[in-house]
């Protein structure tokens, strides 16, 4: 268990290393492919398939949570524009 979460991890720090965002839905994608059905297997090729599969969803995850957080950026037509901000200081 531990070694899945520390691929998962991987994924995650791997992403973090790219100049770009990938196509996180094919990473998804090939991750539930390399996992699902090799989870339960007891043979070494097989648990490093899975192993490599969190480690393309950790990718995947990790770029989902980015592509999420860089979509509240500002609109391309409020560009150059002043804006007036309101605010309390408590």
């Amino acid at each position: 268990m531990r070694l899945i979460i520390l691929a998962f991890a991987l994924g995650v720090l791997v992403l973090q290393m790219q100049a770009a965002l990938p196509d996180w839905q094919a990473w998804a994608i090939g991750g539930c492919l390399l996992v699902l059905p090799r989870f339960r297997s007891s043979h070494w090729s097989a648990r490093g398939l899975a192993i490599l599969g969190c480690v393309a969803l950790g990718l995947a995850w990790g770029a989902w949570r980015a592509e999420l957080r860089l979509a509240d950026d500002l609109a391309l037509a409020n560009e150059g524009q002043d804006v007036e901000i309101v605010g309390v200081i408590a």
